[in-house]
Parts: C-alpha cells; structure tokens; sequence
C-alpha cells in the first residue's frame, strides 16, 4: 500500500482528517472527558480527573483541546500550560 507521505505497513491506514474535528475544550465537554477515563469508583485515575478537576482545567489551561468524532462524541482531550510543572531539584550545595 502506497500513499502521499511514502509506504504503509499491513492493515494501516491514512489518516482521514475528514473524521476527527479539533476544538477549543468547553466546560459542557465535562462529562464526556471524563467518561474517557473512568474505569472504577476506587481508580487512581478517577481521583486525578475528577470532574472539578477536568473542568478547572479547561477553564484555566493555557489551551485546552477536544477531539470529536463524525457524531460530535468527544474520543480524546488534551491540555497544555505555558510552563513546566516539574519543579528544579534542591541544590546539595551549601551557599556561602
């Protein structure tokens, strides 16, 4: 199989960008991001992407992405700040 950008391996297929839209996040998008990482009351992850949290996020994000499919599901979401936040190291060195 042969396309644009050189070969594809066995049962890939060129991206459609006709199936996918890419938005700003909105507060409504809420329930559905979270749904994307739900799996168990108990989770981990349930803790960490708490609707508050999720929603904080797409209100205070420097950007927030969501990705919907043809029917207007959200299938992925991402958000970005404009600093790290991994903290630097403390220094074992002593100022004089």
């Amino acid at each position: 199989m042969f396309y644009e950008g050189g070969e594809l391996g066995d049962g890939v297929t060129p991206f459609d960008n006709d199936s996918v839209i890419l938005r700003r996040a909105e507060p409504d998008d809420t329930d559905q991001i979270v749904n994307l990482v739900e799996i168990g009351k108990d989770d981990v992850y349930n803790r960490v992407y708490s609707y508050p949290r999720i929603l904080n996020l797409i209100e205070s994000a420097y950007m927030a992405i969501s990705v919907l499919d043809r029917e207007g599901k959200i299938i992925a979401f991402a958000a970005f700040e404009d600093f790290p936040s991994v903290s630097a190291p403390e220094s074992n060195v002593s100022r004089a």
